[in-house]
């Protein structure tokens, strides 16, 4: 839609001019060079254009403008990314008039820690903090950044402390709710056979069966690997006591 009542101003020279008559505007005799075009309208974002004004040439240049930015919301926040699971960031812009867009573009500061989609889809690959900026598509800078932390998942067993000597029993693993997990491979590992044996279930690699042999203190840990996402978690230590 045309805006009528926008300045232009073109540097260097403070040349002026407004649009006028349906959002047109004009500049004449201008002398050949190098300019900047510099467009500015209450309620909108300010724009600026580098521009070659050749000799007794007449050229059409249109500009777009858009509504001024109230705010970036963003979901969600703070953002924690585990090592390795993929989080969904949404991100909406809010403008002056009420209107709002999601044609946004994303910047992580440090790559080494995590990386990001086009769609805002964050990936995290080292354990760490660094910063997550979002701006409007056409916008020459960033308009929002914030923290993101990256930590490494240690995921849960659950079973018990105590155990009699040459009792069995089942451990269960808590890999994280997501659906990239489904299909993981485990490994466990005792941290002492002869006191306690384990052995993965055969209906169920997060399930393993814990065989007490002689009285004293073991500890229990599972491995979860997603080799298609080159993936290696590893779990919280479980520590039971075996009784005679």
């Amino acid at each position: 839609q045309p805006v009528n009542n926008v300045l232009l101003t073109l540097e260097p020279g403070a040349i002026q001019t407004w649009s006028y008559n349906g959002g047109k505007y004009q500049f004449k005799d201008l002398p050949a060079g190098q300019y900047t075009l510099n467009v500015d309208k209450d309620g909108f974002n300010p724009r600026h254009f580098k521009l070659a004004v050749s000799g007794d040439q007449t050229e059409a240049f249109n500009v777009d403008l858009w509504p001024a930015l109230k705010e970036i919301s963003v979901s969600p926040d703070p953002i924690r990314v585990f090592v390795g699971v993929d989080l969904q960031v949404d991100a909406l812009a809010k403008f002056a008039d009420g209107s709002s867009s999601r044609q946004l573009k994303w910047n992580i500061l440090n790559t080494t820690l995590a990386k990001i989609s086009a769609g805002g889809l964050i990936t995290g690959l080292q354990s760490g903090k660094t910063r997550l900026q979002i701006a409007l598509n056409d916008s020459e800078s960033w308009q929002k950044e914030l923290e993101i932390e990256i930590v490494r998942y240690i995921f849960g067993l659950t079973g018990p402390s105590r155990m009699s000597q040459k009792s069995r029993v089942r451990v269960f693993a808590d890999p994280p709710a997501d659906s990239q997990f489904a299909n993981a491979d485990y490994s466990w590992k005792s941290s002492d056979p002869t006191i306690a044996k384990v052995t993965p279930h055969p209906a169920a690699q997060s399930i393993a069966i814990i065989e007490a042999l002689k009285p004293g203190e073991v500890e229990i840990e599972a491995t979860l690997n997603v080799a298609s996402k080159n993936l290696t978690l590893t779990s919280k230590k479980l520590i039971i006591s075996i009784e005679e």
